[in-house]
């Protein structure tokens, strides 16, 4: 860190390592910070990932073991027991029925090791999207049906958001809600509830925008 300090002579300070603790936990404006220098981490291009396995603990074990291993970079790892990942809708085309589920964010230089680790534990990949098909991720919009009242949700192109969207039980007319962001309160009795906070954002959110970064 470069300082200029306030004294009656001005003198410009160059800080290092520890050093820098003494502008960092300093009282008063005692200095100007003139400039800052700090390591950044390196970026990655991120594939999103989906490994299903026969039971949960299987599923636990590999993504302790991913978290562990060397040279395998790693952003995220969420293992879900069934049937929480039947409720990703726009990846049940993906998802073997009653499968427990690893959704995880790996760098692309690492994907190969990471399907060979996939399948020491008896795994396999049922979803690989990389990190430019990630970039260009369609919205996740959400739909009511005007007749049974069903919510659903669709990956579809901005350009078609207002298409038809007939619900996939009664076959109705259904309408597109706004996406809503999650939040909780806590009520006069002590009980914590969600509620439906500001915002109409409907780009990836949920369980579909970013495949398996949304997990």
């Amino acid at each position: 860190v470069r300082v200029v300090t306030l004294e009656d002579e001005p003198r410009i300070l160059e800080l290092r390592g520890r050093d820098i603790n003494k502008v960092n936990h300093a009282y008063g404006t005692n200095g100007i910070v003139t400039e800052l220098e700090m390591p950044l981490t390196p970026a990655f291009p991120w594939a999103d990932l989906i490994a299903p396995f026969g039971d949960f603990m299987t599923a636990a074990r590999f993504g302790q073991a991913l978290g562990e291993a060397d040279g395998v970079v790693v952003n995220e790892c969420s293992v879900f027991a069934w049937p929480i990942p039947e409720y990703f809708k726009p990846l049940g085309e993906f998802i073997p029925d009653g499968s427990a589920t690893a959704f995880c964010l790996v760098a692309e230089s690492s994907v190969e090791w990471f399907e060979c680790l996939v399948a020491d534990f008896g795994g396999s990949v049922c979803y690989h999207k990389s990190a430019a098909e990630s970039a260009r991720t369609t919205p996740l919009y959400e739909y009511t049906c005007t007749i049974c009242d069903n919510t659903f949700e669709k990956l579809r192109p901005m350009s078609r958001m207002d298409d038809e969207a007939n619900c996939p039980d009664c076959g109705s007319h259904s309408e597109r809600q706004l996406s809503v962001f999650m939040s909780f309160t806590t009520d006069a009795g002590g009980e914590t509830r969600a509620v439906a906070g500001g915002g109409g954002c409907c780009g990836g959110g949920g369980g579909g925008g970013g495949g398996a970064g949304a997990a």
